[in-house]
């Protein structure tokens, strides 16, 4: 591994032998003798070919990384380094991953302490489904060796965050690899991403992302984290919107930049046109994307005359993910307004509501829906019932239970009660005030 540190010392050997042969030579060239004055050439033309025979021979051992890697470990196996090395070039390498295990093992069996082997073997680990409580040793292991590695300290971090429970001490390790590495870009990234899943830090995740984008303007990705983070605060929209502009302009081809400035040129008035052309740039990039096809159906609903292509992208969401409760959704509000199509529209918020059972609009929207049914109006009671048991607050429930209890005289009580929490509601609804009224003067 390490001959080339010979290359100065051989100087001394190499000077004064090619001036001895030199002087040697010189004899020959100044002789008369035709035979002998043309040896010198000749020798050393053959001492030249040797020589670039040997180079040729040699140079081959540097013909890539992985080469020099292994004619290294050939000549010297105990060279811990060699193996980490390689170890680290396979990892990258697509199948190759056992190779690599085995190579940042052997280097761990030669040196104990070389905390890049803990390292690179603990991210290789991740990469194995039902490893992480090894990859995690590996980490705890580098930074016993060696506290202040940031890497360890940001991949430990990186593993913690992905079991339930503790993600605060995925925080401790993102904090101490930004402490110790403050110009690394992507230790702030995992830093914020880490902070926006906690109440209360969004914030300090904005802040981190700021960080990373001025280290790294170029990444699309941190850009898009810093977006989606300032669109959660009130009023930051339109600076999220400049980040998510950026990052499609550095990643074009990513269906998740379409999307999220989509989303947010969605919220913004008048322009809901971009918005489309986001979606659809996504559903281009991504045919497969559930998610683009939903978003690019909820954005041509807001037209009237695209309401077709709207449910055809909700029927195509649904279809690429049947769990797609939001589609599913999505698909009913647009088949419920077309006549002859309520039995579809059913179907569609109760397959939402197998998925997502707790949604009280959604038990809502059902209940409406069941009301075009006059056979099925006892189903329909139960969800708008279920609705407000889910969210008392939920105007459109109250008030639907209100009129429908008031057909019936012994639970009138109970209607009254209904349009009564519907007012408070909403206290300038009219209908209400009206029918509560006409509830009180039919009191025997």
């Amino acid at each position: 591994m390490a001959d080339h540190f010979q290359y100065q010392a051989c100087l001394g050997i190499i000077v004064p032998v090619a001036a001895g042969l030199t002087l040697a030579a010189g004899p020959l060239l100044t002789s008369r003798a035709a035979a002998v004055r043309w040896l010198a050439p000749v020798g050393g033309g053959l001492l030249l070919a040797m020589l670039g025979a040997l180079t040729w021979r040699q140079c081959g051992m540097y013909r890539d990384a992985g080469t020099l890697y292994r004619a290294t470990l050939v000549r010297n196996p105990a060279c811990w380094m060699a193996h980490t090395n390689l170890g680290d070039l396979l990892s990258r390498i697509p199948g190759r991953l056992p190779e690599a295990i085995g190579h940042f093992e052997a280097a761990l069996r030669i040196n104990p302490r070389d905390v890049n082997a803990h390292n690179d073997l603990g991210h290789a680990f991740t990469e194995i489904p039902g490893r992480l409580p090894a990859a995690i040793a590996e980490y705890e292991a580098a930074l016993r060796i060696d506290p202040r590695f940031a890497p360890a300290h940001n991949n430990l971090g990186v593993a913690l965050s992905k079991i339930p429970g503790r993600l605060s001490e995925a925080i401790s390790h993102f904090e101490a690899a930004v402490r110790l590495a403050p110009d690394a870009a992507e230790l702030h990234d995992n830093l914020g991403v880490a902070l926006e899943k906690i109440a209360g830090r969004l914030p300090e995740a904005v802040t981190q992302f700021e960080a990373a984008v001025r280290l790294n303007p170029g990444s699309a990705e941190i850009h898009n984290n810093l977006g989606v983070a300032l669109a959660k605060i009130p009023g930051r929209l339109p600076e999220a919107m400049v980040h998510f502009e950026a990052a499609v302009h550095l990643d074009p081809r990513s269906t998740e930049m379409h999307n999220n400035l989509g989303v947010a040129l969605a919220q913004t008035p008048g322009r809901m046109p971009e918005a489309v052309a986001q979606f659809e740039a996504a559903v281009r990039m991504d045919p497969r994307s559930a998610e683009a096809h939903n978003n690019l159906g909820a954005a041509l609903s807001k037209s009237p005359e695209r309401a077709p292509e709207a449910m055809a992208e909700f029927e195509a969401a649904t279809r690429l993910k049947p769990d797609f409760a939001e589609a599913h959704n999505n698909l009913g509000d647009a088949l419920v307004n077309i006549p002859g199509r309520l039995p579809e529209a059913i179907a569609e918020y109760e397959a939402t509501l197998r998925l997502n059972p707790d949604s009280a609009e959604v038990h809502s929207q059902l209940g409406k829906a069941l009301l075009g049914l006059p056979e099925r109006a006892p189903e329909a009671m139960a969800h708008f019932e279920a609705a407000v048991r889910i969210n008392p607050g939920l105007f459109e429930a109250h008030y639907a239970l209100g009129i429908l209890l008031s057909d019936q005289p012994d639970r009138r009580p109970e209607a009254l009660a209904h349009l009564e929490a519907a007012l408070r509601i909403k206290p300038d609804f009219a209908p209400a005030r009206e029918w509560i009224e006409r509830l009180q003067a039919a009191r025997p």
